[in-house]
């Protein structure tokens, strides 16, 4: 898009969120609804490193970041049942 300056290369994809956060966000709330509160606690600090790192380094937007928290739990949402 060339608004501002991304510290590091990053090759353009079309997708809205960004994939590493939804994994992460994924894993935090698989964890949270398997009652493992100490490791989704883990899993939560370091996925908002990894989110304020590719912020920093201008890789992706704060809404990619939050994007990726909303597509994990959206899809949480309808498999909850059936945990």
């Amino acid at each position: 898009m060339g608004l501002g300056h991304a510290l590091i290369f990053h090759a353009p994809d079309s997708t809205f969120s960004s994939d590493h956060a939804a994994a992460f966000s994924a894993l935090e709330i698989t964890l949270l609804m398997g009652s493992e509160g100490v490791l989704a606690v883990l899993t939560i600090i370091a996925g908002i490193a990894v989110a304020w790192a590719k912020i920093f380094l201008g890789v992706h937007f704060p809404l990619d970041m939050l994007g990726a928290g909303f597509v994990a739990s959206a899809d949480s949402v309808p498999v909850a049942p059936l945990w």
